[in-house]
């Protein structure tokens, strides 16, 4: 169970961020990764275990990754652009920290 919810927890930050970013560029992009490493600590601080961060950062990259890939009408949800290259990377950066803090 506890993994179940580790998945859907990185999926729903994933969105956040990528739904996030966009909005109010400097403010958004702040909110996004702030949350999304907030949110990935605090499942280790919950359950106590790394490996469900480490589960639910990888599931995060993976949505974030998705949507900065065109879609089947050549649509990007993360643009190439300022905003979209800080979330990819300074926001895995900020998850990776927050797995290696301990819980």
């Amino acid at each position: 169970m506890r993994v179940i919810s580790s998945l859907l927890i990185g999926a729903i930050l994933g969105v956040a961020a990528v739904l996030l970013h966009a909005f109010l560029p400097p403010v958004g992009v702040i909110i996004a990764i702030l949350g999304s490493a907030t949110g990935i600590w605090s499942i280790g601080r919950h359950w106590g275990k790394r490996s469900l961060k480490t589960i639910a950062a990888v599931i995060w990259f993976g949505v974030v990754t998705k949507a900065s890939t065109p879609s089947v009408n050549e649509e990007y949800l993360v643009m190439g652009n300022t905003a979209g290259e800080l979330l990819l990377n300074v926001g895995l950066a900020a998850i990776i920290v927050a797995i290696a803090f301990e819980v």
